[in-house]
């Protein structure tokens, strides 16, 4: 009997945060078995209409392998902020990706024992559909909350009967593990780790003489801005505030505040392997991430590359960072976290 692993994605795969993860997954299991990735569904009412040089051109251009790893991308009539909205399209649409999954399987692997891998709590009515004889749920965000942290009853809802049904569960944050293990024994706290891919540091100029305090990564709502902006003011004659990164669409406009301020810099995103030539020309690496239901269960990437990266940190009190408060700067209060961060008079640890 073969099997088949079957690792649901929340983008296509060129997109996907968790691209190196599941360039390893795909070695390992292709081992023993075959494995498709399942590429965000391509959405004709949402995609079509705002999306379709960028989505729709690409899917029928290429949708079923790639170099590395084989892919299959599904269709959908609507869009998962429909289905939030109204729950039923989201039955209509989890029939149609099964019924594709189903006729792809049946076409290609015959006979063959399905293993689903889970990613977000709306896989679960895909999968539930499918039929497989396993089901691995790698639950790496605190998907009952949205990014402000409020209960989100739908999403919430599904989680809870996605952890009941699966055979494993991969937690990535105390918090999840703890709210997981209470509802299924088969749950493993599994956090974040880094695997270094530079060989040579080659430390960028930014153009600035001065302490530059400096955040690289994705540029979203949960980076607590309130805390920014006070940051922002309270910087020092020859003090520099740096943002790296790719900046999502609903906080441009505060990017564009902070580009007010002459002290305040972004860089757009860079190659993945050049990070560290720029977290190296920091004086001060921050995580000034908003604390809430939501952020409680983010173990930030940024803290392994800032560390292996060797500078000093400042942290909002995340929870899954409390047990490095030996090594790093973790601030109880946002006074304290500009204090550390700008104050010559400040303790700051240091790696």
């Amino acid at each position: 009997m073969e099997y088949i692993n079957l690792i649901f994605m929340s983008s296509i795969w060129e997109l996907n945060h968790r691209k190196r993860l599941y360039k390893a997954l795909n070695k390992r299991l292709m081992g023993w078995s075959n494995v498709i990735f399942v590429e965000s569904p391509l959405s004709l009412l949402y995609h079509t209409f705002f999306k379709f040089s960028e989505r729709v051109i690409p899917y029928f251009r290429n949708n079923t392998s790639l170099s590395e790893v084989k892919t299959f991308s599904p269709v959908i009539i609507f869009h998962q902020n429909v289905w939030k909205k109204f729950p039923f399209t989201l039955d209509l649409d989890s029939r149609l990706v099964s019924l594709q999954i189903k006729k792809f399987i049946k076409k290609n692997y015959i006979n063959s024992k399905l293993i689903a891998w889970a990613n977000s709590p709306f896989d679960y009515v895909y999968i539930n559909h499918t039929n497989a004889d396993k089901i691995i749920y790698d639950y790496y965000d605190n998907f009952s909350y949205d990014d402000s942290g409020n209960l989100n009853h739908f999403s919430d809802e599904l989680n809870r009967k996605l952890i009941a049904v699966s055979d494993l569960i991969f937690c990535t944050a105390g918090i999840m593990y703890d709210f997981s293990k209470s509802m299924n024994n088969n749950s493993w706290y599994v956090p974040n780790g880094y695997d270094p891919v530079f060989k040579k540091i080659n430390m960028v100029d930014l153009k600035v003489k001065g302490k530059i305090i400096g955040y690289l990564g994705n540029i979203r709502d949960w980076i607590d801005f309130e805390l920014i902006n006070k940051l922002a003011g309270a910087l020092k004659e020859n003090d520099y505030l740096f943002f790296i990164g790719p900046v999502e669409n609903n906080i441009s406009g505060q990017i564009s505040r902070l580009k007010e301020n002459k002290q305040f810099r972004h860089v757009p995103a860079v190659e993945y392997s050049e990070i560290y030539n720029y977290i190296k020309a920091f004086d001060v690496g921050i995580i000034p991430f908003k604390i809430n239901k939501f952020t409680e269960g983010v173990f930030p990437n940024k803290f392994f590359e800032y560390i292996a990266a060797d500078i000093t940190i400042v942290s909002t009190a995340l929870p899954d960072l409390e047990q490095f408060k030996s090594i790093i700067n973790v601030a109880v209060n946002n006074d304290e976290f500009v204090d550390l961060c700008v104050n010559k008079t400040a303790k700051l640890k240091k790696i």
